[in-house]
Order: structure tokens, then C-alpha cells, then sequence
């Protein structure tokens, strides 16, 4: 085999051994994300409460396909949220929507419209100022300004909260089982 062939071969195996580890990563993302927002799922149909609510799956992408970035720390995804729900209830407070029925079952009017405005502005600015930056947050101000977590809604979301450290111990368990480097709290820098 002349030099020239050794080159092309090594060159051909490289681009062979990065795609097995493409594969091998997104499987799994795959297995922790089905193990996680399954057992979400099914906490929420056997307690008939939200423990799943469509930004967790946004979540659950970012902590095991993305784990080492800071929107993917627990810190960021718990408090991430945590402003998110409280940015959404202040926007239902202060539109008069605390009682109001879903934006799925009464529509969207101008109330609907400012409450979803003010919760997501809001989310995001403190997500910033706090640097606890985590884009799936964005989405939940969303659902809880658009009245979709359902009533009783304080003690609601205190539960998607929970589902959200429920995820947040879920990825933490999995990564340390898997041997990566996943923080108790913050990336150390």
C-alpha cells in the first residue's frame, strides 16, 4: 500500500468514527428522553395532575443533548422555570384572567393577548437578569398565561415545578450513571 492509500483511508475512517458518535448520542437523547418524559407522563395520568406540559420536552432535549451548557445547568432549568410560572401567574393577576377558563376553550381576546405578552416579556427579562437563561421557560410563562395548566391553578403549578425538578433529578441520576461530568447546581468555569 503506497503512502497517498494510508492517507485516504485514514481520511475515509474519520468521518465514519464522528458519525458513530452522532448516532450514539442521539440514541441517547432518544432512551433518557422516552425514560424521563415517560415517567412524567404517567405520573400525570395515574395523579390526573400537569407532571408533563410541552416545554418539558424542550427541556428534556437540552439536558441530555446539551449538558454541558449553562441553559442546560440545574440552576438555569429550575430557575428558568420557576421565573417563568411566576412571571405567568403575575400576567394572569394583573389581566384579571386568575379564573378565566383556558385560552383553548374561550378563545384569545385582548386580555388573553397582554397576559401572554406580559408573561414572556417579563420571563425573559428576568431570565437575563438573574442569568438563568433556559429557552424552554419561555414556553411555559406561555402555558400558564394562556390558563392551559387548568385550576386549581396555585396549587397546579407548584406541581409543574415539581415536574421540573422531577426532570432536572432524572438527568442528573442518568448522566452520573452514564460516568459525564453533569454539575449538582452550576457549571464550574
Amino acid at each position: 500500500m503506497t503512502a497517498p492509500d494510508r492517507e485516504t483511508l485514514d481520511s475515509l475512517a474519520q468521518p465514519r468514527s464522528v458519525f458513530a458518535e452522532h448516532h450514539r448520542v442521539a440514541f441517547g437523547v432518544m432512551c433518557a428522553g422516552f425514560a424521563c418524559i415517560g415517567a412524567l407522563a404517567g405520573l400525570a395520568m395515574l395523579t390526573r395532575a400537569p407532571w408533563i406540559f410541552p416545554s418539558l420536552g424542550a427541556s428534556s432535549f437540552l439536558l441530555f443533548s446539551a449538558h454541558e451548557t449553562d441553559a442546560a445547568s440545574p440552576r438555569n432549568v429550575l430557575l428558568g422555570h420557576g421565573i417563568a410560572i411566576l412571571c405567568g401567574y403575575f400576567a394572569l393577576m394583573a389581566t384579571g384572567l386568575l379564573l378565566a377558563p383556558p385560552s383553548v376553550v374561550a378563545g384569545v381576546d385582548g386580555q388573553r393577548v397582554l397576559a401572554a405578552a406580559i408573561s414572556l416579556g417579563l420571563t425573559g427579562a428576568f431570565m437575563v437578569v438573574f442569568r438563568t437563561g433556559h429557552a424552554p421557560a419561555g414556553a411555559t410563562a406561555l402555558i400558564v398565561s394562556l390558563g392551559l395548566v387548568g385550576q386549581p391553578l396555585f396549587e397546579r403549578l407548584f406541581i409543574v415545578e415539581g415536574a421540573v425538578a422531577l426532570l432536572v433529578l432524572m438527568a442528573f441520576v442518568i448522566h452520573r450513571c452514564r460516568g459525564r461530568r453533569y454539575p449538582f447546581w452550576t457549571h464550574v468555569r
